[in-house]
């Protein structure tokens, strides 16, 4: 489960748009009345008031989904993983078995946002608004380098998933 993800389906939910132009203004939708992501981003990584507003909206409705899916899953007996880019940021670390932090040098961070559309300086404000991930580093169970190929990164992915199911 991808919390990301989830973030993109709930700001397809229409009660989520208008509490959304009723907090940013219709300055975020699009021309077909949908939230423009480019717009809100924005807005909310020049203004850490803004950026602190649309966290209070979205978070409870991301953690809910997830949580809701992580039942699901383990009263079906299955392994699950959520990615949580912002666990750190939203007070989310105490309740897994185990965090791990995937890990790659800023300026690696920074051109895979630049690759993604973003400009250099959008790239950075969104860097800037998250906990350094050297820190996160320092308090996740695990950590895993991803600065090289996909091959080593599925390695260190096993290697991960294998030390927490023997946990």
């Amino acid at each position: 489960m991808d919390t990301d993800l989830i973030a993109h389906e709930i700001l397809r939910n229409s009660d989520v748009i208008c509490s959304l132009v009723g907090i940013f203004g219709d300055r975020i939708l699009s021309d077909t009345g949908h939230v423009s992501r480019p717009a809100l981003a924005e807005l909310v990584f020049n203004d850490p008031m803004m950026l602190a507003e649309l966290n209070r909206l979205m978070h409870p409705r991301i953690r809910e989904r997830y949580r809701s899916w992580v039942a699901e899953a383990l009263s079906r007996g299955e392994r699950c993983a959520v990615l949580i880019p912002l666990l750190f940021e939203v007070a989310e670390d105490e309740e897994w078995q185990a965090v791990c932090c995937v890990y790659a040098p800023r300026h690696i961070q920074i051109e895979r946002l630049i690759g993604r559309g973003l400009a250099r300086p959008d790239a950075v404000k969104r860097m800037d608004a998250q906990m350094a991930c050297e820190e996160k580093m320092v308090r996740s169970d695990f950590v895993i380098v991803n600065d090289k190929s996909e091959t080593i990164l599925s390695e260190q992915v096993n290697r991960v998933s294998t030390c927490i199911g023997e946990g």
